[in-house]
């Protein structure tokens, strides 16, 4: 009987260190994937000239789950919002004319609101969907480790479409006759 007692209070206890351990690996899969997360998040303006691949415009607007996540140099025209082929797209009522543009440097953005102009960019190419997905994982894991409410997450900078978009990191706006 003694024996019996002795045994399973072993396999309770090893129940018990079982459940531990499981708690423990949760926990750390938990701050894995805020890590994976928040890393994902800090890469949209890390892209430099030296590792940009060279992309044509009309290829990368026609495809960009192509060059999802890539660093990709391209020469095109810009409204500060928007990257097109060239300026008789900028009246076009098309879907699918434009990139959507989200930029490092405000004032480059600004400059190009206030005149259009054809520009050679340094960027990754990015699912907005992705990004926002991600961005909510990331406070749901941190609201639930905190034991809060999750909160909508303010992106620094918000995609303006569920589509794809590049995240410029360098800009050259090309001087045109009327600068």
């Amino acid at each position: 009987m003694l024996s019996v007692y002795r045994i399973a209070s072993r396999v309770a206890a090893a129940g018990a260190l079982a459940l531990v351990a499981g708690c423990g690996s949760t926990q750390h899969a938990l701050e894995d994937q805020q890590a994976q997360n928040t890393a994902y998040l800090a890469l949209d303006f890390t892209c430099s000239r030296g590792e940009a691949a060279n992309a044509e415009f009309a290829a990368l607007n026609a495809h960009p789950e192509q060059f999802a996540e890539k660093c990709v140099r391209v020469k095109a025209f810009s409204t500060g919002s928007f990257l097109f082929g060239d300026a008789s797209q900028i009246r076009t009522e098309k879907p699918g004319t434009a990139l959507p543009a989200y930029w490092k440097d405000a004032e480059a953005e600004s400059r190009l609101r206030l005149g259009p102009s054809f520009v050679i960019v340094v960027g990754r190419v990015r699912s907005c969907t992705e990004r926002a997905q991600r961005a909510e994982q990331a406070e749901a894991l941190r609201a639930r480790q905190a034991h809060e409410t999750p909160h909508a997450l303010a992106l620094p900078i918000p995609c303006r479409s569920a589509g794809f978009g590049i995240f410029v990191s360098e800009a050259e706006i090309i001087p045109t006759a009327m600068d």
